[in-house]
């Protein structure tokens, strides 16, 4: 649940710099990026993606968990906006070790629908208006998927925008990106490499008080015409997090490469570039090319390029 719009306005400290390096509003980077300085990690938030649980865990090793884990004030974690400047950057550019978790995008925004739309009282009349219906509507699945593609994704609720753009694929680099389609072993694998946990400690469980069983109700609510328009809603999230376009391959886990070579080939992807592993001249000659533009910086030229390194 997002509950920033009630928080109060001195709370909302501006992030230009990092926003409009990003694309995704100052807001938004308060309440998606959860920093534990203390470790030297963050979680990038992807809201449908077993969030609760990933943040209910986080919490009770640096604090204690909040009576809402999704109020940011009441957090352990702080807001990216509570932070140093150096340290903001640090966070989403520097040597934090970022890490996300992603869901095939059929299953997350049906979710989203059965979550938000059909069964929470609250939340619908909240959502539906930003739609572009009467708070009281009732609204079938073709019909909602039809009203959110024709709103641009900077301006989605986060629990139904892309995740490529929630995480910022291709301008953040990321240590480990885990995938709802094997929650448990990422889960686990996530609190070993960051927590010191044995391997057999996955509390899966943790959180799951928005579980709307989207993945078992599929059939009954994709038909020829929500499938084409969840596949063009989120064409990039499909392309871009290895997941099958294809109904029939939901639940299936996206096929990903190890984490430095992954980050560079997702980010020259998303930024129209060579792929470094088919074409590394290519890809170092169109690097200068757009430093030579002034599309891409310095220093974004060197990140790229040690990371295109790295994956070698």
């Amino acid at each position: 649940m997002d509950r920033t719009a009630r928080q109060p306005a001195k709370k909302r400290v501006p992030l230009a710099g990092l926003s409009a390096r990003l694309g995704v509003n100052g807001r938004q980077l308060d309440y998606l990026v959860n920093p534990d300085l203390a470790r030297g990690i963050a979680y990038i938030e992807t809201p449908k993606v077993a969030c609760t649980a990933i943040k209910a865990y986080m919490q009770s090793r640096a604090g204690t968990v909040p009576a809402v884990v999704h109020d940011r004030d009441a957090s352990p974690l702080p807001r990216l906006s509570a932070l140093k400047i150096a340290d903001r950057w640090a966070t989403l550019a520097g040597p934090v070790r970022r890490f996300g978790f992603t869901r095939n995008p059929f299953t997350r925004v049906l979710s989203g629908y059965l979550d938000k739309i059909v069964r929470n009282e609250w939340e619908r009349p909240r959502h539906l208006p930003r739609l572009g219906f009467a708070p009281d509507a009732r609204i079938d699945f073709a019909t909602f998927l039809q009203a959110l593609a024709a709103i641009p994704d900077a301006e989605r609720d986060i629990h139904f925008a892309r995740q490529t753009r929630l995480l910022m694929i291709g301008d953040v680099s990321y240590d480990f990106l885990g995938a709802f389609e094997r929650f448990d072993a990422d889960f686990a694998e996530m609190k070993r490499r960051y927590y010191g946990a044995p391997q057999e400690d996955a509390t899966a469980g943790t959180g799951r008080h928005h579980a709307t069983s989207a993945n078992s109700r599929l059939a009954e609510f994709f038909g020829p015409r929500e499938i084409r328009l969840a596949q063009e809603i989120y064409a990039l999230d499909f392309a871009l997090l290895d997941y099958s376009a294809e109904l029939a391959d939901a639940a299936a886990p996206p096929a990903r490469m190890a984490a430095p070579e992954r980050s560079v080939r997702l980010a020259a992807r998303h930024l129209g570039l060579p792929d470094p592993a088919a074409d590394i001249a290519g890809f170092d000659a169109a690097l200068d090319a757009e430093r030579a533009a002034g599309r891409l910086g310095a220093e974004r030229v060197a990140d790229l390029r040690e990371r295109a390194a790295a994956g070698g």
